[in-house]
């Protein structure tokens, strides 16, 4: 009985905090299903923005066109540890963000992917040009 007891309270609190990965749907709400063009500024320079999650940039949106000028915007309190130190080696640009000078500019001239990197090469992302 105690052994039955012990299963089930050590069951209990997995089950409780999740596990799933199942998307739940909630009636009435939408849920996005196209991703949404970069902003552009009247300028038209394209607006990513971009967050750290595990050791990944992610990029919003994912894809920017090619010949036009983009601005990443990153969030320096959202950056952890060396990820603050950013590089895009193909523009040959490497830059510390903090507040105040948080973002990169540069114009993509080709299709294709853009690596990003922190300076030591543990945070990885690539954002896409069309």
């Amino acid at each position: 009985m105690r052994m039955l007891v012990g299963v089930v309270m050590l069951g209990f609190p997995l089950t409780a905090c999740g596990g799933g990965e199942e998307a739940v749907e909630i009636p009435g709400v939408d849920t996005p299903q196209a991703e949404a063009p970069a902003v552009e500024t009247p300028e038209g320079l394209q607006i990513v923005q971009v967050r750290v999650e595990g050791n990944a940039y992610l990029f919003s949106p994912e894809t920017v066109q090619a010949g036009r000028p983009v601005r990443l915007v990153f969030d320096p309190n959202g950056l952890p540890g060396c990820s603050k130190d950013v590089a895009l080696p193909h523009y040959e640009i490497t830059k510390f963000i903090e507040t105040g000078d948080a973002t990169i500019d540069f114009t993509p001239e080709a299709a294709g992917p853009v690596a990003i990197a922190c300076t030591m090469d543990m945070y990885r992302g690539t954002l896409l040009v069309e």
